[in-house]
């Protein structure tokens, strides 16, 4: 046995215990986390039966998923909830693919996921992914989505692999891994008609841009749902408002809901007690995930 193997192994019993509430626990943790973990890509196994190429150097998914311990389940326990056989769903921000190739099984043969991922590195990772678990059902874009088409700068982090955005304050001064001029193009262009099932979003800041070019997709689209990232934050340093843009969502004829991780809950709320979450870690830069749903 490996000694991260040894390690995993022996650290499982008090992940997810209050490991944070012992003094030097939670740091002793990760130090030994980071010293041991591999140098190299990593294959792990995710969604009972698939398996991902991860790097282990990211500081965003990669511990959790290193360590099994499991990453955004009661999300992941939503998406298998709603999508069925036959639909036709959206990754947008699919970064390596841990939500793609979950989509794909789901969908089947006789669906279809549409993957959006910008940054290279990541584009490259989530088609080995995709094609490590045998999906042919997948359409991969290597632009991100806004709301015109044509360029914007993207501006990368290099500790938390997933962590690129439009905006620059956004990514930590610390991890600042430069800056790329990308491709951009609105979802109704990029998906020339077709009316999705279900979207997921997870831009760093970006989702206003992406639904705003998302009219035909979201806001004419009877049938659609919607989980999503907000991060107040983040959506200013993009331009946009958040107050604004949850009250468009519910204008729009959705009804927004908190994923309640902890608790294991869809908590419906108004745009204002969305809003509230900002001050739930500090500086007021707290985020949340929100599901959508059409107002019945």
């Amino acid at each position: 046995m490996s000694t991260f193997k040894f390690f995993k192994k022996a650290t499982r019993p008090i992940r997810g215990k209050g490991l944070g509430k012992v003094p030097g626990a939670k740091f002793l943790h990760d130090f030994l986390f980071r010293f041991l973990r591999p140098n190299e890509l990593a294959l792990v196994n995710v969604h009972g039966s698939l398996k991902m190429w991860i790097n282990p150097n990211d500081t965003g998914e990669a511990p959790q998923l290193l360590l099994g311990s499991g990453f955004e389940d009661f999300e992941t326990k939503l998406v298998r909830s709603y999508v069925r056989p036959g639909m036709t769903v959206v990754d947008v921000g699919a970064h390596i693919g841990y939500f793609t190739i979950l989509l794909a099984e789901l969908v089947g043969a006789s669906g279809r996921v549409y993957a959006f991922e910008p940054e290279r590195n990541n584009f490259e990772m989530l088609s080995k992914n995709i094609s490590l678990n045998g999906f042919n059902n997948v359409t991969t874009y290597s632009y991100a989505l806004s709301d015109k088409n044509g360029k914007m700068k993207l501006f990368l982090d290099n500790s938390n692999l997933g962590n690129m955005s439009f905006g620059q304050k956004n990514i930590p001064t610390k991890s600042f891994g430069g800056v790329m001029e990308i491709t951009t193009e609105t979802l109704d262009s990029s998906l020339a008609g077709i009316q999705p099932d279900f979207i997921k979003i997870d831009v760093q800041g970006a989702e206003g841009l992406v639904l705003a070019g998302a009219e035909r997709a979201v806001f004419k689209n009877p049938k659609v749902q919607i989980l999503m990232e907000f991060w107040p934050y983040g959506l200013e340093n993009v331009g946009t408002n958040p107050l604004l843009f949850l009250k468009k969502l519910e204008d729009a004829g959705f009804d927004l809901y908190i994923v309640e991780r902890h608790k294991k809950i869809l908590q419906k709320a108004p745009p204002e007690k969305i809003i509230g979450i900002s001050v739930n870690r500090p500086k007021g830069k707290g985020w949340a995930n929100l599901w959508l749903r059409r107002r019945k």
